[in-house]
């Protein structure tokens, strides 16, 4: 089942962020599943250009995170 990103455990959060930041990539769609069996955690795919669709809640994360990006850049 799919989760809001806020009810998402740290340990896939961390495993997502790691993934991400291991290819140099400050923005990633990155596929997580956990077993029901042992908890552990496997990352499926990682897509440096995430398929976003308009009304896709990652488009407004995308927005806010690139907008964050530009106000780093000016300060």
């Amino acid at each position: 089942s799919f989760l809001e990103s806020v009810d998402v455990p740290l340990k896939p959060l961390t495993l997502a962020k790691d993934s991400s930041a291991s290819l140099g990539l400050d923005w990633a769609g990155v596929d997580i599943v956990t077993s029901t069996k042992t908890g552990k955690n496997f990352v499926l795919e990682l897509n440096r250009r995430p398929g976003l669709t308009e009304g896709s809640m990652e488009v407004s994360a995308a927005f806010t995170h690139i907008v964050s990006l530009l106000h780093a850049s000016a300060e």
